[in-house]
């Protein structure tokens, strides 16, 4: 975890959860905040600097003896001293509305990578045609690339897509061969095969918080919008993962433009298939499904095979047993 909005200030700390039996542990004392040590410091770290909030992009689990973990992010929001804004470097957008004397607020398209096992930071020198300035923007990474997805900067909220190679350092835009969703902020991207990107929600350009889901190809370029049962849960500043045959799990956020309206968090999950389940998922759902309310396929489940009847008991604790109504008082 990196960066962030506390309310009151933004944050520049790294948390880094170590992993136990191929877990991820929520004790705090098995997590470790991260501080910058030596010469290494985090982005636009000066004098009298502060820190950005940013969107931290890519998270390279698989550590070898030459490719350590390291942790990329791109863009944000924050702010420069006088000294250090260029106006002939279209890195950094100031924010008009909001520079207070020498400091200026505004948006960057800065790529900086930090390394949790030696407490690091850097700064690639990157290539090709960066992507505009902006925040809250949406990412994920197939395979060696990043791709960043849409954005604001100003007033603006925009929908295109880019690529960074993580090799090269070598940025390259994908202009789509189809139609594509509307541009927005505070939306989520997330890898769902070594092909396919999927997009959910955001704010839109009028503010309006959004509900569609959509799948982008990066080999044929196009967008397809997916047809999904939660056009009424709108949401935007929501966490998303991959699950499992390649569903996307969205958690939290907010169902309104939370700067102005703050009464709509959300905390329940909403699960997402972009893809055909095989065989095996559809059997085990499906028991899982109906075993609570079905005696004699409930006094079955015993005779299954071990791992079967593990990967049964475990999809039965995603189903709830359906509510009964109250009685009303006489």
């Amino acid at each position: 975890m990196c960066g962030g909005d506390t309310c009151q200030s933004l944050m520049m700390k790294c948390f880094y959860p170590m992993m136990k039996s191929g877990r991820t542990t929520s004790n705090k004392a098995h997590g470790k905040c991260f501080t910058c040590q030596g010469k290494s410091l985090p982005p636009c770290l000066g004098p009298a600097a502060a820190p950005w909030m940013v969107t931290c992009t890519y998270l390279e689990a698989a550590m070898t003896s030459d490719r350590p973990i390291r942790i990329v992010y791109f863009g944000g929001y924050g702010h420069k001293l006088l000294t250090d804004v260029d106006s002939r470097n279209r890195s950094f957008i100031v924010d008009e509305a909001s520079s207070v004397g020498d400091i200026f607020w505004g948006w960057n398209n800065e790529v900086h990578t930090f390394d949790p096992m030696h407490s690091s930071w850097s700064q690639p020198q990157t290539h090709g045609r960066a992507p505009a300035p902006r925040a809250a923007h949406a990412s994920a990474t197939i395979g060696r690339r990043g791709y960043i997805c849409g954005g604001r900067v100003m007033e603006t909220r925009t929908n295109d897509i880019h690529c960074l190679d993580l090799e090269s350092w070598t940025w390259s835009e994908i202009v789509p061969a189809s139609s594509a969703p509307v541009g927005r902020s505070w939306h989520t991207l997330t890898a769902v095969s070594d092909n396919g990107l999927f997009l959910f929600g955001g704010l839109s350009v009028d503010c309006k918080p959004m509900s569609d889901g959509w799948l982008f190809d990066v080999e044929t370029k196009t967008w397809r919008e997916v047809e999904h049962p939660f056009k009424t849960k709108p949401r935007l500043w929501h966490s998303a993962c991959p699950g499992k045959d390649s569903d996307v799990i969205v958690f939290g956020g907010s169902c309104d433009y939370i700067l102005l309206v703050d009464t709509g968090h959300c905390n329940d999950a909403l699960v997402f298939q972009t893809q055909p389940y095989p065989l095996f998922r559809i059997c085990v759902d499906y028991i899982a499904k109906s075993a609570r309310n079905s005696d004699p396929l409930r006094h079955q489940l015993p005779l299954l095979p071990s791992k079967l009847l593990t990967a049964v008991q475990t999809r039965m604790c995603f189903y709830r047993p359906s509510k009964s109504p109250k009685s009303e008082s006489p």
